[in-house]
């Protein structure tokens, strides 16, 4: 029934001097329009909007309701308003007609952080007036940022992908790779994009240690949040110089290395101190560092950039009993040596400049056991160490280079002898001599704990002693000294488990033990402690497989090596040439015209 107005209207007649009052009633529509507010019904769908978590004093895309005139009238439409931290915009006209519809959408703007509310309320002539939808959103800020890789070593001239991952007030996280702004430490090391499309694109143009930095606003017009620093080494893309240390005649011998060949030309030799186990290079080959496990000492060298040379850099420092070979950590910055006998590692730091020697305040750090050899994950932020009793304890390295145990030990094999960790920091290696195996580990890049690899122990060959990882993650190679081979081994990316190369390589000398790959990932040398050589592989980059290359003589019994990088290839420049005459007993002499 249509609703009317009552409106009564007196009229009075005076006739012949008698007053008559009549009274007359009319009924009006309330809308001359035709507006029927008990019949017309409105609909609006859905019932609640949820926006879920948004950056506060930004704004979402919109969210649409759906406002329909059910009929059978037209409805005119008052008012609609959002409220709380919420915006609405329309196509609605000021009358509805029965059976049309139109939307309303919907923005979410928070203005605090937390769970936000709202109505949207819509007012018109309708007998369901007002219709209403319920809002809800949650208002977040940015807490933190973190770069990955936590590590990396780049090489000159080559370039790596950083990302930023933002963490928010309510434990979400989103990339905020091409949101950051990037910063580097040292431009002259490494430099980092800003330029959408390549952020966080790192490349390599000089030699050093530098540092990577995430930032981003909180919120729009809030203070920064910058992304703990990622820091690494550039090192020197070109292998130059091979030191091997002769523990037999108290040498360290100096080769150079062809980049392109991999051909080793005896460069001459440095004395050391007595009985040499070990030879270790700072990750941007100015520094070498030779163990003398008889005297108990550590010889500093300088390295010469042009021809190798190594010109001790001051007097033998002193380390604890029968020291072990040494490690540089790989951001060029401490200098670790395992005592066996004592039972405690020395630590120094290294003087950037000279190389010098400086013992780390609490140096020598007791480990409870003894020490055989020690290993650094890419980020210098873990050292482990094997210990006698076929243990690996892990210690984390603070920024004065001070060593403070974390977690329990795990166990290895039989025997364990030295450990390798892969160049991305994910996994680690442990040769076991007695086992002829080799343990595998997945690396926590938060706590530096160690957790055994599914199918861990891994087969290798008879007395498994020297092991390493090729620069790009790949390939494990393993010297085994009981039958005189070489072990390859692919590595799961996901998994870390070893995938044995076909069978072991057979060596051309007897018990190799110490080895190492080219900074290009092209050459593998093997040194032949009995045999006095070293046996150079070259490398099948698609699928790890060696193939043999040379045999080069060095000095007496030599037991480990190590090789130096440099920014340029060694270039041979021949300047005499000799003839050996055989008919008249002389040689001639000639010098080459350049």
């Amino acid at each position: 029934m249509r609703q009317s107005l009552r409106k009564v209207t007196h009229w009075t007649f005076r006739l012949l001097g008698i007053a008559w009052i009549s009274t007359a009633i009319l009924t009006l529509p309330a809308d001359a329009q035709g507006h029927d507010r008990k019949k017309a019904f409105v609909s609006v769908t859905p019932h609640d909007l949820k926006f879920g978590s948004l950056i506060v004093d930004t704004s979402s895309t919109a969210q649409r309701a759906k406002l329909r005139n059910a009929g059978p009238g037209t409805v005119k439409i008052s008012r609609i308003v959002a409220h709380g931290d919420f915006r609405q915009t329309n196509n609605c006209r000021s009358e509805l007609k029965a059976g049309n519809s139109c939307t309303i959408s919907v923005f979410f703007e928070p203005t605090a952080t937390g769970l936000r509310t709202g109505i949207l309320s819509i007012d018109d002539r309708a007998s369901n007036s007002p219709q209403k939808v319920k809002l809800t959103g949650t208002g977040i800020i940015l807490t933190s940022i973190a770069i990955s890789p936590a590590s990396f070593s780049l090489k000159v001239g080559k370039t790596l992908q950083l990302t930023a991952t933002g963490t928010f007030s309510d434990g979400s996280t989103r990339n905020l790779t091409s949101e950051a702004k990037w910063t580097s430490s040292n431009t002259s090391v490494a430099t980092v994009s800003n330029v959408l499309g390549r952020k966080g694109l790192v490349a390599g143009v000089g030699v050093g240690l530098v540092t990577f930095n995430a930032s981003r606003a909180s919120f729009p017009g809030g203070g920064l949040i910058t992304g703990t620093g990622v820091r690494g080494p550039v090192q020197p893309p070109v292998p130059r110089f091979a030191y091997v240390a002769n523990q037999g005649d108290n040498t360290v011998s100096l080769y150079t290395l062809d980049a392109t060949t991999g051909l080793l030309r005896d460069a001459g030799y440095a004395l050391t101190g007595s009985q040499p186990r070990g030879v270790a290079v700072d990750p941007f080959g100015r520094f070498a560092y030779v163990v003398n496990a008889s005297d108990n000492t550590v010889s500093p060298y300088t390295i010469d950039a042009t021809t190798g040379r190594l010109t001790q850099s001051e007097a033998a420092v002193s380390v604890g009993s029968s020291p072990n070979p040494a490690i540089v950590d790989p951001l060029g910055r401490f200098l670790y040596v395992p005592n066996t006998d004592s039972a405690n590692i020395s630590a120094f730091t290294i003087d950037q400049s000279t190389g010098v020697l400086t013992a780390v305040s609490g140096s020598p750090f007791s480990i409870g056991s003894n020490p055989v050899s020690l290993a650094t994950t890419p980020d210098g932020n873990f050292l482990y160490v094997v210990i006698g009793d076929d243990m690996v304890s892990a210690f984390s390295i603070n920024a004065s280079g001070a060593l403070t145990q974390v977690g329990s030990p795990v166990a290895t094999g039989t025997d364990a002898f030295f450990m390798a960790v892969d160049p991305l920091g994910r996994f680690a290696y442990v040769t076991n001599t007695t086992s002829n195996s080799v343990s595998a580990y997945t690396i926590n890049s938060s706590t530096g704990a160690l957790t055994a690899v599914p199918g861990s122990p891994f087969a290798s060959g008879a007395e498994p002693i020297g092991i390493t990882v090729d620069p790009s993650g790949r390939f494990v190679y393993v010297a085994n000294s009981g039958d005189n081979t070489i072990s390859a081994y692919t590595i799961s990316s996901s998994t870390g488990a070893l995938t044995q190369i076909l069978s072991p390589v057979p060596e051309p000398g007897l018990n190799p033990g110490s080895l190492a790959v080219d900074a290009s990932g092209s050459f593998l040398l093997v040194g032949d402690f009995q045999s006095n050589q070293v046996t150079e592989y070259t490398i099948n980059n698609p699928t790890g497989e060696l193939n043999f290359a040379r045999v080069t003589r060095t000095r007496v019994e030599p037991f480990s090596l190590a090789l130096a990088s440099g920014t340029t290839a060694v270039t041979y420049t021949p300047t005499f040439a000799y003839v050996a005459n055989g008919l008249d007993n002389t040689i001639s002499s000639y010098i080459v015209d350049h």
